[in-house]
């Protein structure tokens, strides 16, 4: 567990010698008793409303303050791409609206952010 917040990496060396590190992950969230340790990976997706009708909102607080371009992606069951947008995080904050076409089915779908080495998911239904 991490004490306070900042990038951490784990080096691990085997008795002959052999060594390797980690890759970099940062704290955002301080160890302290009954609290979790919160990293960067552990960011969630807020879509709302879901299920929604076509119009709807993504919110990500990375938990640092990052300025950035993400990608947003709209992927079908099948692991397809219906839809590719670009957002902007400010102060590590990304807030998107969305707007599906009519071309789009309804049905269930995977939101997918990509950025800044890091992939966040979180499913969407789309009922028309």
């Amino acid at each position: 567990m991490a004490p306070s917040t900042g990038n951490y990496k784990v080096e691990v060396t085997t008795p002959g010698g052999c060594s390797t590190t980690s890759a970099v992950k940062t704290v955002s969230k301080t160890c302290k008793e009954g609290s979790d340790v919160g990293l960067e990976s552990d960011v969630e997706i807020n879509l709302y409303p879901n299920p929604t009708n076509g119009n709807f909102v993504i919110e990500m607080d990375l938990g640092n303050e990052v300025n950035s371009e993400m990608d947003i992606q709209l992927l079908n069951i099948l692991g397809q791409q219906v839809m590719l947008l670009h957002g902007s995080v400010v102060d590590g904050k990304l807030k998107q609206e969305i707007h599906l076409n009519a071309a789009v089915p309804s049905g269930i779908y995977n939101v997918r952010v990509i950025g800044a080495d890091q992939i966040y998911n979180r499913q969407l239904i789309y009922q028309r």
